[in-house]
């Protein structure tokens, strides 16, 4: 479970290790990712795991859809993060 999460292009930071810097730049910023993944997903204390994780995968997806062609959001893989540019320090 999150090993996918959804950042924006101009975001310098990793969300994985360096989630205080993405957080505070992506707020700065105006984006406020996390308030409108919120919004998106209505998540559930209800859920099961594997019902949480789908219904974040199913937003996270949607939200960068929505910014389609001109790309505001990104999904960045844990695995993969290095390989966007982001900050690994």
């Amino acid at each position: 479970m999150n090993d996918v999460m959804l950042t924006t292009v101009d975001n310098p930071y990793d969300p994985f290790t360096q989630f205080k810097e993405w957080y505070r730049f992506d707020m700065r910023s105006g984006y406020n990712t996390c308030g409108m993944l919120a919004r998106v997903m209505c998540p559930s204390n209800e859920l099961t795991d594997a019902e949480y994780e789908d219904a974040y995968m199913s937003a996270v997806k949607d939200v960068v859809a929505w910014y389609s062609p001109h790309p505001v959001y990104r999904l960045v893989h844990r695995r993969d993060a290095r390989k966007f540019g982001l900050s690994s320090s």
